[in-house]
């Protein structure tokens, strides 16, 4: 795992670092870290997509400012998994349930952090996965982490990637949930309503109606899913 902190608080970088190596040494998981002072976020030379997990200090910037500035650089399907880290815990309001994003509150302790860290890994390894479905009685298979959402379409399945293009083929959207939990042991996505089925990974934010995708595109929330996205 290649990991980057971004802070100019000098205690974070001593702890945030030890913690790092001590649960992955833990975990048996080798883990390169490179340190970052705040303002090298705005650097458009920086490989953002190089790394598989960022932990950026907040203080004195908005969540959200950052989310669209590493949106505006990195491909979705390359968008490393972020950790906030603030004294303020209002930024935890309004995430929308996205599973590649999350927040650990000054000061924090190892067991949070740890937390976090095991989450990440185990989100990754599901990422890693591969979705199969049948059309034309040809077996085809695409990357989970590319799938933005699954939509019942009548008797169909469409399938949207984060590239842009579409599959469909015959199947039912219950079907599909139970067949990524039971059996690919993927919890990373979420129905909000009885025809969609949404990666949470490419949640940017939601209301009480409505999620937006990383992708730009609009999903409707039905009124039998509203407050799913809080759990």
């Amino acid at each position: 795992m290649k990991a980057a902190i971004f802070t100019d608080d000098r205690n974070l970088i001593n702890y945030s670092g030890e913690y790092i190596t001590f649960i992955s040494n833990q975990m048996l998981i080798e883990t390169d870290i490179d340190y970052f002072g705040k303002a090298d976020l705005n650097d458009k030379e920086l490989p953002i997509s190089e790394y598989d997990l960022l932990y950026i200090d907040l203080e004195e910037t908005d969540y959200q400012d950052v989310i669209l500035e590493l949106t505006d650089r990195v491909p979705a399907d390359r968008m490393p998994f972020v950790v906030f880290i603030s004294s303020d815990n209002r930024y935890m309001e309004g995430m929308g349930g996205n599973k590649s994003i999350a927040f650990i509150n000054k000061p924090f302790m190892i067991r949070p952090f740890e937390t976090i860290f095991r989450n990440v890994l185990a989100q990754m390894e599901a990422d890693n996965g591969f979705f199969e479905y049948s059309l034309n009685r040809k077996l085809e298979t695409l990357r989970i982490k590319d799938i933005v959402y699954f939509e019942s379409v009548g008797r169909k399945i469409h399938i949207q990637k984060g590239d842009g293009s579409s599959y469909f083929f015959y199947g039912k959207l219950d079907e599909i949930e139970e067949r990524l939990i039971n059996d690919l042991e993927c919890d990373c996505f979420l129905r909000n309503h009885k025809s969609y089925l949404v990666n949470y990974n490419w949640i940017y934010r939601s209301s009480k109606t409505e999620i937006t995708l990383l992708n730009g595109q609009s999903l409707p929330i039905s009124r039998s899913y509203q407050g799913i996205l809080a759990n």
